[in-house]
């Protein structure tokens, strides 16, 4: 994971996977820290309409 302090940007990546497709849209995103100021969740609600079911095809497993 990576945060851009200047920008505000957090970029994560999971090891030994590679991308094969991406999707762009607009989305409400909230996330929470814990008392250290760690990440603790991060929770994005899409409002665009592809963005939405591309997620809705992601696998948790």
């Amino acid at each position: 994971m990576n945060i851009d302090n200047e920008f505000g940007n957090i970029f994560i990546r999971f090891v030994g996977r590679e991308p094969m497709r991406s999707e762009e849209g607009v989305a409400f995103v909230t996330i929470g820290i814990d008392g250290e100021g760690r990440i603790a969740y991060i929770s994005i609600e899409p409002e665009d309409r592809d963005l939405r079911e591309f997620i809705r095809r992601v696998r948790t497993t």
